[in-house]
């Protein structure tokens, strides 16, 4: 028969076995945990770099398109300007034209 001895002998080899298992299976965890945080991070500064990448192309292009618009804003002027000029011209013309016309008309009295 066992004696309470023996039975403490055996419940502290029981509870050291266990201790040491559940110590083991925790770094077990903890060491799978780290390395999946790891490569998520690694994965998340990749993503990053990525997406920094893309948004410094989307500057460049958007610094090109605008000036781009600069350059449209200005012809745009500049043909504005044009148009007034011609139609001032017109203008003066078609009343010069008109006159000529009131005047042809008085004479042969028509």
């Amino acid at each position: 028969m066992l004696t309470k001895t023996d039975l403490d002998q055996i419940g502290k080899l029981v509870k050291k076995i266990v201790r040491d298992e559940v110590e083991a299976e925790s770094k077990n965890i903890r060491d799978s945990f780290e390395h999946e945080i790891r490569t998520a991070n690694l994965h998340l500064r990749s993503e990053i770099h990525e997406l920094a990448d893309r948004i410094k192309n989307i500057e460049v292009r958007l610094l090109s398109v605008e000036e781009e618009l600069k350059k449209a804003r200005k012809d745009i002027k500049k043909l504005q300007k044009d148009v007034s000029v011609a139609i001032d011209v017109f203008n003066v013309e078609d009343t010069n034209l008109a006159k000529r016309v009131t005047r042809i008309e008085e004479h042969l009295q028509i």
